[in-house]
């Protein structure tokens, strides 16, 4: 019953598939940009730099996904994401995992990278 008034709602505002994944490959697009300015600006990602490899925007999932050392590593991320931007991203065990949605805005890829920006600074060796 929930997702036929869901797909009500998508239809009376006009919202397509195609434009939600297009909202959110303009989030990811958004923060690939931000991760390569913090790279720039600290002299590299710390434990955000093994990302898994992204595929083609059109066939791409909604999550970026970011490979760590081990599963602690995760789960410590994961955290500090939580205390720095008050942002609740996944951690699946050697993955972290972020995801982006339709009700996401720029603003809130603006938060993650100012989080991101905080893990890389407290994680630093």
């Amino acid at each position: 019953m929930v997702f036929v008034e869901v797909m009500r709602k998508w239809q009376e505002n006009n919202i397509t598939v195609k434009g939600v994944h297009a909202h959110v490959i303009s989030l990811h697009d958004q923060f690939m940009f931000g991760l390569g300015v913090i790279k720039v600006e600290l002299g590299g990602l710390g434990v955000w730099g093994n990302q898994v490899p992204l595929i083609e925007a059109s066939v791409r999932s909604h999550t970026l996904t970011f490979l760590m050392d081990q599963p602690e590593t995760s789960k410590d991320v994961v955290e500090k994401m939580m205390k720095f931007a008050d942002m609740e991203i996944d951690s699946r065990k050697i993955y972290v995992r972020i995801g982006f949605g339709f009700n996401h805005h720029e603003e809130d890829v603006e938060r993650l990278l100012a989080g991101v920006r905080e893990v890389i600074i407290a994680t630093k060796n």
